[in-house]
């Protein structure tokens, strides 16, 4: 038998054309990824979205969306990196930057390049 290849930094998988979901126990949609492609690297577990736009909803309701170039995901996927033109929307709040590094982890977001917001106050 052939040694095992050592794993590299080239995809192992791709999708195209592709959106995802995830439900809750009850059947009511969470989360949806949408994108032109997706590429999984085996080395570090890490995604790859291009031409991402995310939806998220709330248990109270409260819906959620972004887009961006480009989406960076890490193997626990708990970390996330949006950029080049990224759009997040949460109700009436709406903030645009170049990057998006978000930490779910920590809940913590960082803005990068020309970062603009309008938020519409507490609802």
């Amino acid at each position: 038998p052939a040694p095992p290849r050592p794993i590299s930094h080239e995809p192992d998988y791709f999708m195209r054309d592709f959106a995802l979901r995830s439900f809750n126990a009850n059947g009511v949609l969470e989360h949806e990824l949408q994108g032109q492609e997706l590429r999984h690297y085996p080395d570090t577990g890490e995604l790859e979205v291009d031409r991402a736009r995310l939806r998220s909803v709330h248990p109270s309701g409260r819906i959620s969306t972004a887009q961006a170039d480009q989406l960076s995901a890490n193997a626990t996927q708990t970390e996330y990196r949006l950029a080049g033109n990224v759009v997040l929307v949460r109700d009436g709040d709406r903030i645009t930057a170049e990057t998006l590094d978000y930490d779910t982890n920590r809940n913590v977001a960082t803005l990068q390049g020309r970062v603009q917001a309008r938020l519409a106050g507490q609802r």
